[in-house]
């Protein structure tokens, strides 16, 4: 039994983030697996939400005022040097031009957020939760590939960042396998963060998962340029430019985060496999905004046997 729940409305919490004393743990001998585990004491907000250093920016820093001195003492001069026969509204403008542009430049390159690629994260440590992990996902099979049989449909190896929360009933019997959860558009799986332990337990579930789809969150961005693409149509010359954008694209569709979204499930389910035998899947699909077309497409892919 699967049952779909849509939210038109955005569930989220604070996204503050924090870590201190917190481990990285590799499953396997090769790190595509990482799981984050961290010991500092709960928020009384958010309490599977860590913190950032301090030593790491979330926001622009203020340039300091000394700089902005040199910065407006400079675009004067240059003002001056330049357009000194000019009007007084003329040189004004140039002036606010050049200062603007220095300023934007100054702050940006010496004054900017943190920069931090996923292995960055992965090496320091600071996978968002105490939730969290981060797989190197094979190559996985969409929708359109069960339809078409095309490798081309499917989505590519992928390095995919998922919450996985785990209900501890005493009494070891559940009213659902698995609860999956959605994101919408601009959003990420920790939108769903607050919900998620209180809903697993309030629904009697025995666990749930969340993941970034590509494009949001801490899930790999693969480039356009870069995505590799199958052999089938590397050998196509007709209509390969674009076939091959198509493609470069599966990982961003709805398609590839439902891929994604039931491979997390599969795996989910199969480490915690103890059901009776020929009882089938209980599961619960949470879908917000975006994320409820792609719990769709979920929903039609765990269906056997379903004719579209």
């Amino acid at each position: 039994m699967t049952t779909l729940l849509t939210f038109p409305a955005f569930i989220g919490g604070d996204s503050k983030w924090s870590t201190k004393n917190s481990s990285i743990h590799y499953h396997g001998s090769s790190p595509n697996t990482v799981q984050h585990q961290t010991s500092l004491g709960s928020q009384s907000d958010e309490p599977f939400l860590n913190s950032l250093p301090l030593s790491i920016n979330t926001s622009y820093r203020a340039v300091p005022l000394w700089t902005k001195a040199c910065l407006a003492l400079s675009s004067l001069f240059l003002t001056i040097a330049t357009h000194n026969k000019k009007a007084i509204t003329s040189r004004a403008l140039v002036f606010a031009s050049i200062f603007t542009l220095s300023f934007v430049s100054i702050q940006d390159i010496f004054f900017s957020p943190a920069r931090l690629s996923i292995n960055t994260i992965l090496e320091q440590q600071l996978l968002p939760s105490s939730l969290s992990t981060f797989h190197r996902l094979p190559r996985t099979r969409t929708l359109n590939q069960e339809l078409s049989g095309q490798d081309e449909d499917d989505v590519q190896p992928i390095g995919v960042h998922f919450l996985k929360y785990y209900n501890s009933n005493e009494k070891q019997q559940y009213d659902y396998d698995a609860i999956h959860f959605n994101h919408g558009f601009g959003a990420s799986c920790l939108s769903w963060l607050p919900a998620i332990p209180k809903l697993t337990q309030r629904l009697n579930a025995k666990l749930s998962v969340a993941h970034d789809a590509p494009g949001f969150g801490f899930t790999d961005r693969p480039s356009s340029c870069t995505y590799p693409l199958a052999g089938s149509r590397q050998t196509n010359q007709k209509n390969s430019s674009k076939h091959n954008k198509n493609e470069r694209l599966i990982p961003y569709s709805a398609a590839g985060s439902a891929a994604i979204g039931k491979w997390i499930l599969d795996h989910a389910l199969a480490e915690n496999d103890d059901q009776s035998e020929g009882r089938g899947r209980r599961i619960l699909l949470f879908g917000h905004s975006m994320g409820c077309k792609d719990n769709m497409i979920v929903l039609l892919m765990l269906l056997e046997g379903f004719l579209i």
